[in-house]
């Protein structure tokens, strides 16, 4: 290497680290807390599962403890207070649910899932400052390019990287498991993505995340999800129509979204990329030429941020602010009249909305492409139905947490084995009742109240369009379920509660207050160890099963049964793992036990019916049909069971 090149070598790795030097401690905190919280959680397939929990908030509650110890002092306004105690208050009631819940297993789940919730709002306002909240908006930017990255890359380099499990189409859906709350992150990252190339401090900021929308779009667009193209459009359009910097986002716009919206329409014409069903072999040759051409067009993205500044400089004038309202009402009022004059009137357009959203789901045999002209629900109307009428039979406190799949299976019209109402809002009506409802409502719409007073701040009206995004696409599907998701609108939100504090009074956290605070974390923590080691033992009894090790299957049953006395999944795991060594008796008496603690589980009185005999099988084998009268696996087996 010449000396010139050693010297440029040495100039640029002087300016890199003196850029880095230069940031501050609070910001590497911020930022970090969101990038690997929602990159290692949305790794663990998204969060869903239970094992996922407890390390999550155990880690959150461990991080927040260690920054409110370290911390000279604690200083919250009343809006960052008032969300922790609607996301507090949501655990409890959960808890409360136990009382009148049909299924304590299922409520205790639920309940530890919104541990990780609490774990993670409290974490974030004691590690976040009012001057750093846009570190932590960019560090869930860095985390859902990291897990829409990867996602990505199962599809562009499927020979190297195990990509879907082939369920709805072979849609993207990995890490996280589910393709639709996957396009929700995603829409998330290109929201956040825009508004920070677009709004950048610096240039090399303002650079790769102009760059970064180009990935995030082609992940997006491979999820063939309608849920997670329509909250990305309707947080734009919030965006825009909030923003006191509307026109410089407007026009930064102008220079960014040509790149990813030319990398959806090369991704569009891959016809084994978009295939319906299992990638074919020519998906090998079709998603390198389409990973290069993405590389190009991010390259090319990357350079055109850098003339963002002058331009948004140039447009943020007074006099083309009135005159860019101007022209985005009159253009409103022709699309409005084009719609209607096409479409018919407001009712007309309703009904044929109501009427094709009800309609059965796109035949998609052919290409995944097919799915995105089609407006049906997917028999979303009969899941919000069932959802509806448990809130009626239960119109004060709900069904109790988690209660969901029950009133399903026992009021379903179809074979369709559905967990959740696809519906944050009206699952949570059915199960929690009023209460609960009001407590999930009030932890995202504290946060956006309070950001209208700090709407001039930067990345404020981009980080609530973000959440709208969530808000938006989780009254119609289970993101909340995905803890990856969920943590990514929750810390937003507090990223916008963090900016307003600047602008409200604030109260400083005392000894009392920070030993009642600090109280509060460790009894999250320990609730959420109990947890993790609960579930654990579980799931590695389920394990064991499979592999026939049947001794550390009982013995890590009885272990969740020590840690979680609560539940029946430890007793019905013992019963698996006696019922599959031929000692029916006792795996009988398991399930018993198990069936005392949740008498709502057809699976457990099924277990019951296969391990009884005469009058007491029948007598099983029927509760197991009346809970769940559609069941394949009661019908194949029913007239064995004097059926």
């Amino acid at each position: 290497m010449s000396a010139t090149a050693h010297a440029l070598a040495a100039r640029a790795d002087g300016i890199v680290r003196s850029r880095l030097a230069a940031i501050p401690w609070e910001d590497t905190r911020a930022a970090l807390l969101g990038l690997l919280t929602i990159g290692a959680v949305g790794s663990d397939h998204g969060g869903y599962f239970p094992t996922s929990w407890g390390w999550a908030a155990l880690v959150l509650a461990w991080l927040a403890l260690v920054a409110l110890a370290a911390r000279a002092e604690v200083r919250l306004a009343w809006p960052e207070l008032a969300t922790l105690a609607a996301v507090a208050g949501l655990a409890a009631w959960t808890l409360l649910s136990f009382l009148w819940t049909g299924s304590q297993t299922e409520s205790g789940l639920v309940f530890e899932r919104t541990l990780v919730y609490v774990a993670g709002v409290a974490a974030a306002l004691v590690v976040v400052r009012s001057s750093s909240y846009r570190a932590l908006v960019g560090g869930v930017w860095g985390g859902t390019l990291v897990v829409c990255g990867f996602g990505l890359l199962t599809r562009l380099f499927s020979a190297r990287f195990h990509g879907s499990a082939g369920i709805a189409g072979d849609r993207l859906e990995r890490p996280l498991g589910y393709w639709n709350s996957f396009g929700l992150l995603a829409a998330v990252g290109v929201v956040l993505a825009l508004g920070l190339a677009v709004h950048g401090r610096a240039p090399l900021t303002r650079a790769l995340a102009s760059a970064s929308v180009v990935p995030l779009s082609a992940a997006l667009y491979f999820t063939f999800s309608r849920g997670a193209w329509l909250a990305l459009g309707l947080a734009l359009v919030f965006l825009i129509a909030v923003d006191p910097r509307r026109l410089q986002f407007v026009a930064g716009g102008l220079f960014v979204a040509p790149w990813p919206v030319l990398g959806v329409l090369l991704a569009s014409r891959q016809a084994s990329l978009t295939a319906a069903g299992a990638l074919g072999p020519h998906a090998i040759t079709e998603g390198r030429h389409l990973a290069g051409r993405l590389a190009v067009l991010m390259l090319v993205a990357a350079a055109a941020a850098l003339p963002l500044s002058r331009a948004v400089r140039v447009v943020a004038r007074p006099a083309y602010e009135r005159s860019f309202a101007l022209a985005a009402a009159l253009a409103s009022v022709v699309v409005l009249v084009g719609i209607f004059a096409a479409y018919g009137s407001p009712v007309s357009i309703a009904k044929r909305g109501w009427h094709a959203f009800n309609a059965p789901p796109a035949d998609v045999q052919g290409s995944l492409n097919a799915r995105l002209s089609s407006f049906s629900g997917s028999w979303r109307v009969d899941l919000w139905r069932v959802a509806l009428d448990d809130w009626r039979a239960h119109p004060l406190l709900g069904s109790g947490a988690g209660t969901y799949q029950r009133q399903w299976l026992l009021r379903r019209t179809t074979g369709s084995p559905v967990i959740n109402a696809h519906s944050l809002y009206l699952e949570t009506l059915a199960e929690l009742g009023p209460v609960g409802l009001v407590l999930v409502l009030a932890l995202f719409a504290i946060p956006l109240l309070a950001a209208h007073r700090a709407r001039e701040r930067p990345l404020v009206p981009v980080t609530a369009a973000a959440l709208v995004a969530f808000l938006v696409h989780a009254g119609v599907d289970w993101d909340w379920q995905l803890t990856a998701v969920g943590l990514a609108a929750v810390f937003l939100a507090v990223a916008l509660l963090a900016a307003s504090r600047s602008e409200l009074p604030v109260v400083r956290l005392g000894t009392r207050g920070r030993l009642a605070f600090g109280t509060g974390v460790l009894a999250v923590a320990v609730l959420a160890g109990i947890g993790l080691v609960g579930n654990r033992a579980t799931a590695a009894s389920a394990n064991a099963v499979l592999v026939r090790n049947y001794a550390r299957a009982e013995s890590q049953a009885r272990r969740a049964i020590d840690w979680e006395p609560w539940s029946s999944a430890g007793w019905q795991a013992l019963g698996d793992a006696q019922y599959q060594q031929g000692k029916v008796a006792a795996a009988r008496a398991s399930y018993g036990r198990a069936l005392a603690k949740d008498r709502a589980n057809w699976e457990l009185w099924l277990d019951v019916a296969l391990t009884s005999r005469g009058a007491a099988q029948t007598r099983a084998a029927r509760e197991a049909q009346r809970l769940n009268p559609l069941a394949p696996e009661i019908q194949s087996i029913a007239p064995a069971l004097g059926l």
